[in-house]
């Protein structure tokens, strides 16, 4: 979630993975990337922006609509706002968490690797190292169907893929709406346009390390499926260990029981 410049965080990234995607397609004789012309893994200019400002979602005279498309003021009682926005809409896929894509390359089968190497293209460095293997930037649906069948051998879903490991990276905002996950952008400081065009400065929130963030922030995020180690993309290796010994699982997964915010 770091980087230097916000203004071009996510669009690098983008074309980076896609030129990846591409030649790692190309290189093992796959099929190519799921869709036509008009159905590109990557963001397209809209026909119309819709802007959703932070400053909006913030004030005590606003709150979200019933579409969550736009931002409305409406006569409410000041509690009843308050905590329409600190309580952001629960995402059920925070609950389903691909324990195998937080296991050490090393704890791994050697069918599990083959796979992983052959069908996603990665190998120990980008597996122990979140968001480094460029194919992490493309949505699901973005996927070969090559990708997706290696996906499924790894036992790890759509939401889970979209929501654990891409982080809603890929979508197009009308995508992020469709899945009612905007909000949550929305609310850190993600507009339709920062997000779609690579020439619109993005929010503070970009650069910020995990505990950079508010407390609010930090709930958000995790309605995002982050936590503190994905957040600010630490190594597997250096943190892994030590969660399993505090909370006895092999992975993290959300549940009511474990607090994911730090």
């Amino acid at each position: 979630m770091n980087s230097s410049h916000p203004i071009t965080h996510r669009w690098c990234s983008l074309l980076v993975a896609i030129a990846t995607i591409l030649s790692f397609t190309l290189a093992e004789d796959s099929s190519s990337l799921v869709g036509n012309s008009n159905d590109q893994p990557y963001p397209k200019r809209p026909s119309s922006i819709i802007r959703i400002d932070l400053d909006d979602f913030l004030s005590i005279n606003s709150t979200i609509s019933s579409s969550a498309d736009t931002i409305t003021t409406e006569d409410e009682d000041e509690d009843t706002v308050v905590e329409k926005l600190h309580a952001p809409k629960k995402n059920p896929a925070v609950k389903s968490m691909p324990e195998i894509r937080f296991t050490l390359w090393s704890e791994l089968s050697s069918h599990e690797k083959e796979i992983a190497t052959k069908l996603l293209g990665y190998d120990e460095n980008t597996w122990d190292n979140p968001m480094a293997n460029p194919i992490e930037m493309f949505s699901y649906t973005g996927l070969s169907i090559k990708m997706k069948s290696g996906l499924s051998a790894l036992r790890i879903s759509q939401p889970e893929w979209d929501c654990h490991v891409n982080h809603y990276y890929g979508y197009k905002w009308d995508e992020l709406v469709e899945v009612g996950v905007h909000v949550h952008l929305a609310m850190l400081g993600w507009t339709k346009e920062s997000w779609e065009y690579g020439n619109v400065t993005a929010p503070d929130v970009e650069v910020m390390t995990w505990d950079e963030l508010s407390e609010r922030q930090k709930v958000i995020a995790n309605e995002l499926c982050y936590f503190r180690e994905t957040w600010d993309e630490l190594p597997l290796s250096t943190w892994l260990a030590a969660w399993r010994k505090v909370n006895g699982r092999r992975s993290p997964r959300a549940s009511s029981s474990l607090k994911v915010v730090k």
